[in-house]
């Protein structure tokens, strides 16, 4: 027994070191899942490390992100606000509690039709002086001394409103009756007779006077020519007048609506002077000889471009009231 027990004491160190082994790999028989458990840990450990830092990598890049996005938003807001600066308050006064700040655009068309207006009434301004310039001419005109009609073809313009004497008979059988012309308020004709003049293969139209209507128009009122040579004073006007015509007839009888002096030229036998002589001078024939003083129309122009101007100076009245404002106590 001693010997068993002195050569088990006597066990060398490879002995106990073999021992030693065996009981460690009896543990890791015994309980084969530890290890595994073990790695599995630290394994979620790693991983979840790894999902730590790409999240915190992708909050990163999202911070980043809305910062670029916040900056350029900021920006455009910064440049709508400047442009919207600018095109409210184009410009800004204040006096006081007072202040003066026109926007763009109603700026823009205030100025568009002052401008137009502008121009309109200096239009119509330009068109009174030349008619003035006219006016003055034909007024001049009518205190010369007559100009003697004869076998010479006048030039209409030089002789325009220039007083004006013939010789001739009258071919009562081609007077016509211009009617609706009134006179002091009551309707009636004017009668109109070519008159050949003396020495001459020429005619001229005579403007003879105006005659009532009377009663009825059913009855034409008699209005005959002197017989034989008479001498005519009066004033030469421009025959072509301006009116117009829904439907044109060929043939119009004695009494016309307007005188178409091509016409009464084509159908007469006789070459026609190319103006109308007023007759001024009084025969007793019953026909009213009282002319209106020619006119141009100045007075028409001149409140044309009164009224142009009147409504230039009324947008400026209205742009520079609709934008002045007045403002709040900024203390309050």
């Amino acid at each position: 027994m001693s010997v068993g027990l002195t050569q088990s004491g006597l066990w060398d160190d490879s002995q106990v070191i073999a021992a030693h082994q065996q009981d460690k790999q009896g543990e890791g028989k015994a309980n084969p899942y530890g290890q595994h458990f073990d790695g599995a840990i630290r394994l979620a450990f790693v991983l979840d490390e790894i999902v730590e830092g790409a999240g915190k990598a992708g909050e990163n890049e999202d911070d980043e992100q809305q910062g670029k996005n916040a900056h350029e938003t900021d920006r455009s807001a910064k440049f709508q606000s400047i442009w919207i600066t600018v095109s409210v308050h184009l410009l800004s006064l204040r006096m006081g509690k007072w202040g003066f700040a026109p926007t763009l655009w109603p700026t823009l068309a205030a100025l568009f039709f002052f401008v137009l207006t502008l121009w309109l009434g200096n239009w119509q301004s330009e068109r009174a002086d030349t008619k003035r310039a006219l006016q003055g001419r034909y007024d001049a005109a009518l205190e010369e001394a007559a100009i003697h009609v004869g076998g010479m073809l006048l030039d209409r313009d030089s002789v325009l409103y220039r007083r004006v004497e013939v010789e001739g008979t009258f071919d009562d059988a081609q007077t016509i009756l211009l009617d609706n012309r009134v006179y002091n308020g009551v309707a009636g004709y004017h009668v109109l007779t070519p008159l050949k003049i003396q020495g001459s293969q020429l005619a001229i139209l005579v403007n003879r006077g105006w005659v009532a209507t009377g009663r009825s128009r059913d009855l034409l009122p008699q209005t005959p020519a002197p017989q034989g040579g008479v001498k005519l004073v009066g004033v030469a006007t421009d025959p072509h007048s301006r009116y117009v015509e829904l439907v044109r007839g060929t043939s119009q009888g004695r009494v016309w609506q307007n005188l178409d002096f091509e016409r009464f030229a084509a159908n007469y036998g006789t070459s026609l002077q190319p103006v109308l002589l007023l007759q001024s001078n009084q025969m007793e024939d019953g026909l009213v000889r009282d002319w209106p003083r020619p006119d141009t129309g100045v007075s028409m122009h001149v409140s044309y471009a009164f009224q142009w101007y009147s409504l230039a100076t009324t947008l400026t009245v209205l742009w520079l009231v609709l934008n002045v404002k007045r403002h709040r106590d900024d203390d309050r």
